[in-house]
């Protein structure tokens, strides 16, 4: 289950960590402040590391027939439920009651697409630039009809506006943010953290990145195999 904590509380354990207040004591109103403020920083770095966010969402849009580049946000073309994706996961295409898949592309293999305005019945590719405010989303070929996409894409972690907020993360978020926001204040306190504070900052955040991964899939081209090629029978 999420566990939950408030900013203020947030703040006070990371300085704790750091030995800059003592057990029982409470940050003054400018040092909670200012740790609002490199708490931001923080959750900033987290939403630009696709690995450190965990929340996803799935969404469908109606395209726009012989249109293939869209904004994709909270003031997109596409708008978005929730804030801008920070990374597109899947794509596939819905068009008379059957699905296509959508295949990814970098932002590179589609400018090297030398014809960009042919037309098709639905996508076959996608590509993704992280753009801001909102994200660019290209699709090749050209969709001529206003077909469903439906994406699943990686959602921000919130700002946090006010030291009253609570945050309710995953099991091991609260940790590393804790440690991250300690390293984050060590310089403006004067405060060289020693190597088992580091260690906790490199071991917290290397425990969430690894909870957040998915396994790639290796696939082979049948093609490229040269002879009989054996079923799951065990036959040819």
């Amino acid at each position: 289950m999420p566990t939950g904590i408030t900013a203020l509380a947030l703040i006070t354990n990371s300085m704790r960590k750091l030995g800059v207040i003592a057990t029982g004591e409470t940050p003054t109103a400018a040092e909670a402040a200012d740790g609002l403020a490199a708490l931001g920083d923080v959750i900033e770095s987290y939403n630009i590391e696709a690995m450190s966010v965990w929340e996803s969402a799935a969404q469908a849009f109606t395209l726009t027939p012989g249109t293939a580049a869209y904004t994709i946000g909270p003031s997109g073309t596409l708008v978005t439920s929730a804030p801008r994706p920070v990374e597109i996961e899947g794509v596939y295409g819905s068009f008379d009651g059957v699905d296509y898949r959508v295949a990814p592309w970098t932002y590179d293999q589609y400018m090297a697409a030398t014809v960009k305005a042919t037309s098709t019945l639905y996508p076959l590719r996608y590509a993704y630039l992280n753009d801001y405010p909102d994200g660019r989303l290209f699709l090749w070929p050209t969709p001529a009809q206003a077909i469903t996409l439906n994406v699943d894409y990686s959602v921000q972690i919130p700002a946090l506006t006010d030291l009253t907020n609570v945050m309710a993360f995953p099991p091991g978020y609260i940790r590393a943010l804790q440690w991250e926001l300690a390293a984050e204040l060590a310089a403006d306190y004067g405060v060289q953290m020693d190597a088992t504070q580091m260690a906790g900052v490199r071991a917290s955040k290397a425990a969430l990145r690894k909870s957040n991964r998915t396994p790639s899939v290796s696939r082979l081209d049948v093609s490229l195999l040269r002879g009989p090629i054996p079923t799951f029978r065990g036959g040819y």
